[in-house]
């Protein structure tokens, strides 16, 4: 009885190392098939390619043709982008003027936005005026909580009124009495300068019809 177990399990110990020893080799190839098979991939121009186009797409999903430099770029120039214009206003001193851009009308309001600061260069075709960008500000506007526009005031009652670009919430009155940000338009350094709001200030509101 002895003898017939101590064979039988002979026998299972031997059935059972053979199946491993047909299993093992599958394995290891397996494994290095796929090894070759990536360092051949990684090798390939065609794979490199895939890779960095990939990159490209999701870069470009993340930013758009808001996010190039604009200055020192012409009117002309800022035709090839097919910005929508949401406002667009020649300063004071008429050699100066201020734009803001969107992808669409929509994003006016309720997206990203470029303010540019342009200078007066020349005109072109047909009588057209071509500015040169000097200076840019991105921001992002949520109406009516986040608006901007520019506006002149007086900052403090003894200062002259100088031109600005104005963060504010929109409460559909004359007076603004949210203000987040300003930023002059410096003419003497050709900049967006941030500056410090007065403590309890309030000014017009820029988009404020009365009646409407």
């Amino acid at each position: 009885m002895n003898k017939s177990l101590t064979i039988l399990t002979l026998l299972f110990l031997i059935i059972l190392s053979c199946q491993n020893e047909k299993k093992e080799p599958k394995n290891e190839e397996a494994v290095e098939q796929l090894q070759i098979l990536e360092t051949e991939q990684k090798k390939s121009p065609q794979f490199s390619k895939n890779i960095n186009e990939k990159t490209e797409d999701f870069q470009k999903i993340k930013k758009d043709s808001l996010d190039n430099v604009l200055i020192g770029k012409t009117t002309q120039d800022l035709q090839k982008y097919k910005f929508h214009t949401c406002l667009g206003v020649l300063l004071e001193s008429e050699k100066y003027a201020v734009a803001i851009y969107s992808l669409n009308v929509e994003n006016c309001q309720n997206g990203k936005n470029k303010i540019i600061f342009e200078k007066f260069i020349n005109y072109y075709e047909q009588g057209k005026a071509n500015f040169k960008v000097k200076d840019e500000l991105i921001v992002t506007s949520n109406y009516p909580k986040k608006c901007h526009a520019n506006i002149r005031i007086k900052l403090q009652e003894n200062q002259p009124e100088k031109d600005y670009i104005i963060e504010y919430e929109d409460n559909s009155k004359e007076t603004l009495t949210k203000i987040y940000k300003l930023w002059e338009i410096d003419l003497s350094s050709e900049k967006f300068t941030q500056v410090g709001i007065p403590q309890n200030f309030k000014c017009n509101n820029p988009n404020y019809a009365d009646g409407i």
